[in-house]
């Protein structure tokens, strides 16, 4: 029997996330790379400031990377409004 290959439905392709501070620009998110398949149970866990919630904004189209491809169930996020 073949291996059952699950395409990622949520993938993060060496995201950035920079933002402006009065103290200059903050590095959030520096490469994050990561899939996640349709039925896999991820979870995201770091210290107090780790970039954990702005993690999931970026991934859930709430907030837009700086650079780097955000893609969920084959849409590329970059491209949307």
């Amino acid at each position: 029997m073949a291996p059952i290959v699950r395409l990622p439905i949520v993938r993060l392709i060496d995201v950035h996330l920079d933002m402006a501070s009065d103290a200059g620009t903050v590095n959030i998110l520096r490469g994050v790379s990561l899939d996640i398949a349709a039925g896999e149970i991820a979870a995201v866990v770091g210290p107090s400031g780790a970039g954990k919630s702005t993690l999931m904004m970026v991934a859930g189209g709430l907030e837009r990377a700086s650079s780097g491809r955000v893609e969920v169930a084959g849409h590329d996020l970059g491209l949307l409004d």
